[in-house]
């Protein structure tokens, strides 16, 4: 009953090159902005909405989990809090155990010449007391990449490239790295930066902080399927550096799924809010 003023949209953010994630980008287009200055008014005047970010919330998981990140950071004043679960890198220094930016920085090998894993799951070799001791590797990063070289865009990896690197003379997405070696282009690493999320709330947290007091809720598995629960530490690290009151949770044993508490948190939040105004 608490919720029975909750207007719920899901906007699609799929688009001819993969996931949006509503970000402005040179490939995709001002999706970011026809979302905050077009859609939601448009919504907004036409239902219930909340006509103001002083009552309105963002969440989502995976790529939508750091689609909602993206949002709240980017346009702070637009939504009241966000409630990310499992999202997709937002510290490039960790983008599925890759260090982005490091010298020699290969997407298919790791510094020990090993292949990279994309994904994982349970059932791994265990100990003598039935405990696991590695992970089983469902992907590998150089098979997927292969896989999706083929199919051509719209794959996870074309969504990123297509977000965050330039665009080319030739009208596509820079890639980010050879996609035969896997090799990854510092160039076009360093043109990722302004979509690294803990980049950008590092350097414009004087004018950030202020804004996102109590608005981040950041929900991480320790046992994420997609190796992100790394990033997600990063950027807790960094935050609590920063004096954040952001609440970032890695949840041990959970894989890539929603946080069910978390869930139930925000529509605390969002009920109780209703309450007072």
């Amino acid at each position: 009953s608490g919720l029975a003023n909750l207007l719920v949209v899901v906007p699609d953010p799929s688009c001819f090159l993969g996931h949006s994630v509503f970000a402005d980008s040179a490939n995709n287009g001002p999706r970011g902005q026809s979302l905050i200055k077009e859609l939601i008014p448009a919504v907004e005047s036409k239902f219930h909405g909340a006509q103001s970010g002083a009552n309105r919330y963002v969440t989502g998981i995976s790529s939508g989990g750091w689609s909602c990140l993206w949002l709240q950071v980017t346009y702070p004043d637009d939504f009241a809090g966000c409630w990310s679960h499992c999202p997709d890198p937002v510290d490039f220094r960790d983008f599925q155990r890759i260090d982005l930016y490091a010298a020699g920085a290969n997407m298919y090998r790791d510094e020990k010449g090993q292949r990279r894993p994309l994904a994982r799951s349970g059932g791994g070799p265990q100990d003598e007391n039935g405990l696991q001791t590695e992970d089983r590797v469902m992907l590998w990063y150089d098979d997927f990449v292969r896989q999706e070289t083929v199919m051509g865009p719209g794959g996870q990896i074309h969504s990123f490239e297509a977000v965050f690197s330039p665009r080319g003379t030739d009208g596509n997405p820079i890639p980010l790295f050879d996609r035969t070696t896997g090799a990854v282009n510092p160039a076009t690493a360093k043109a990722w930066e302004p979509y690294d999320i803990r980049l950008v709330i590092e350097r414009n947290w004087p004018t950030l902080g202020p804004k996102l007091k109590g608005k981040l809720h950041i929900y991480a598995g320790g046992k994420d399927t997609f190796y992100l629960e790394g990033a997600a530490k990063l950027l807790k690290a960094s935050l609590e550096k920063l004096g954040s009151d952001a609440e970032v949770i890695i949840i041990p044993g959970m894989p890539h799924t929603i946080h069910q508490p978390g869930m139930q948190a925000m529509f605390k939040t969002i009920a109780d809010h209703q309450h007072t105004n």
